[in-house]
C-alpha cells in the first residue's frame, strides 16, 4: 500500500499549489531522496503524528525565530538584517578597519566583506536570495568553514571581533529560521501524504496493524465504549504479564494505559502487572517499537 501512495501524493501536490511549493523548497535544500525518506518516516509514524497534530503539538514544535531572537522580530528573515543602509555602513566600517592592517589575512577578509555588499547592491530588485547570499559571503569571510566562530587569525583585531559578534547571532537565527521553515513544510507535506494513504486504504477496503491498534485504543479509551470493554476485562484478568515489552509501540502502550489508568481513584481492584523487557534488545522499530516506552511504563 505504501508503494502505491506516492502517485496519489504527487497528484495532491498538483492540486495544492502551496504544498507543491513547500515540497519544491525542501527538495532544493535536501534533495528528493532525503525528502521522500523523511516523509516515509512520517508515514510510518502516522498515528503518533496525527495524535500530536490533533493535540496542537506539531505546529509549535519549533519556535519561530521572532520568539527566540526578539531583537530581529521586525524582519521577515534573519538574513534581512544585512539589507539595510545601517548594516551596510557598519560592515563597511569594519571592513575599512581590517583593510588598514598590514597582515594579508585581515585584508583578504576586508575585501570579501566589500564584495559581499557589492553583490548585494548589484542584485536585481526583489531578488529573494540577495540577503541570504550576502550573509553567507560575510560568514565565509570571517568564520571557520564549518563552525560559527571567528577565524583564529582574525581574533586579535577589534573590528573582526565586533563583526563576528553580530554575525554569530545572525547565523544562529538564520539556522533556526531554516529549521522552522523545514518543520512547517514537512508537517504540511506529512498531512497530505497521510491523507492520501488513508484515502487509498478506504478505496481498496484495506486495514493494517496500525488500524487494529488504533481501534483497540478507541475501545479502551472512548468515554462511551471503554466502560463496557473494561468491565469485561476486569472479570477475566487478574494478573497481566507482558514479555518483550521493549518492542511495544506508543500506541499500544496508550491503549493499555487507558485500561490500567481507569482504576485511579476507583474502588475496584487493579490487576497486578508484571513487565519483562530489555530496551537494548528492541528489534521491532519497523513496527514503531520505541524503547522509551519501556522506561515510561
Amino acid at each position: 500500500a505504501k508503494a502505491l501512495v506516492w502517485r496519489r501524493f504527487y497528484q495532491a501536490l498538483i492540486e495544492q499549489p502551496g504544498q507543491r511549493a513547500a515540497f519544491e523548497a525542501v527538495v532544493r535544500t535536501h534533495g528528493r531522496f532525503q525528502t521522500e525518506k523523511a516523509l516515509g518516516v512520517a508515514l510510518d509514524k502516522r498515528i503518533e503524528f496525527a495524535r500530536a497534530d490533533a493535540a496542537g503539538r506539531v505546529e509549535p514544535a519549533v519556535r519561530h525565530f521572532h520568539d527566540v531572537f526578539p531583537a530581529l522580530a521586525s524582519l521577515a528573515s534573519p538574513a534581512d538584517a544585512v539589507m539595510g543602509d545601517g548594516a551596510r555602513t557598519r560592515w563597511l566600517a569594519w571592513s575599512a578597519a581590517l583593510g588598514r592592517e598590514s597582515n594579508k589575512t585581515p585584508q583578504k577578509a576586508a575585501q570579501a566583506m566589500v564584495e559581499a555588499f557589492a553583490r548585494r547592491d548589484g542584485a536585481p530588485a526583489g531578488d529573494p536570495d540577495a540577503a541570504a547570499t550576502c550573509l553567507a559571503a560575510l560568514r565565509k569571510a570571517l568564520f571557520v568553514e564549518k563552525e560559527d566562530r571567528l577565524n583564529t587569525h582574525l581574533l586579535k583585531f577589534d573590528a573582526a571581533q565586533a563583526a563576528a559578534a553580530e554575525l554569530a547571532q545572525l547565523c544562529a537565527a538564520q539556522r533556526h529560521h531554516a529549521a522552522w521553515q523545514y518543520q512547517q513544510h514537512m508537517a504540511g507535506l506529512a498531512r497530505v501524504l497521510i491523507d492520501a494513504f488513508a484515502a487509498l486504504k478506504r478505496e481498496r477496503g484495506w486495514i493494517d496493524m496500525t488500524d487494529v491498534e488504533r481501534a483497540a485504543m478507541t475501545l479502551l479509551s472512548d468515554p462511551q465504549l471503554s466502560g463496557w470493554v473494561q468491565e469485561r476485562l476486569d472479570t477475566r484478568v487478574r494478573h497481566l504479564l507482558i514479555d518483550e515489552f521493549q518492542d511495544t509501540n506508543p500506541l499500544q502502550w496508550h491503549a493499555l494505559l487507558s485500561w490500567l489508568g481507569s482504576y485511579a481513584g476507583a474502588t475496584g481492584q487493579r490487576p497486578s502487572v508484571f513487565i519483562v523487557g530489555d530496551p537494548k534488545q528492541s528489534i521491532y522499530r519497523f513496527r514503531r517499537a520505541e524503547p522509551q516506552v519501556f522506561l515510561a511504563a
